[in-house]
């Protein structure tokens, strides 16, 4: 009967901890960064960039997926609160910003459609007896 060696830690292994670590790291500071609103702005310093890096270190962390997610959640919330008080301008930043987030979102193309029918009610008006 042979006995196999004791299991020892590479160098292979120990990226995957230190890894680990990153990716934890980086999670805890892109949570910080939504709650402070620091969504994609200042540039590398912000939580899309820090999702973004944890994607490149784990493609499938659902947990990243789920803070881009947030993000566009947040910024829907900002176009749509900008929007209530008429603050135009504000919501077309936001608008900008998501899109760089995730351009396709069907709540950011709903948020889109409102910023648009109330910023120009005529516009919409018309476009809407064209259809």
């Amino acid at each position: 009967m042979t006995t196999k060696p004791p299991v020892v830690a590479t160098d292979e292994t120990k990226p995957s901890a230190q890894r680990t670590a990153q990716i934890a790291q980086l999670l805890a500071q892109a949570g910080r960064d939504v709650a402070a609103l620091r969504l994609t702005t200042p540039a590398s310093r912000n939580a899309f960039a820090k999702y973004r890096e944890v994607l490149v270190l784990d493609p499938k962390s659902s947990r990243a997926l789920n803070g881009i997610a947030s993000i566009v959640y947040k910024y829907v919330q900002l176009i749509d609160r900008a929007t209530e008080t008429d603050r135009f301008d504000l919501a077309d930043l936001y608008l900008r910003r998501a899109v760089t987030v995730s351009p396709e979102d069907r709540n950011l193309r709903r948020a889109r459609e409102t910023l648009v029918a109330k910023r120009y009610p005529r516009g919409a008006e018309a476009a809407s007896r064209r259809h």
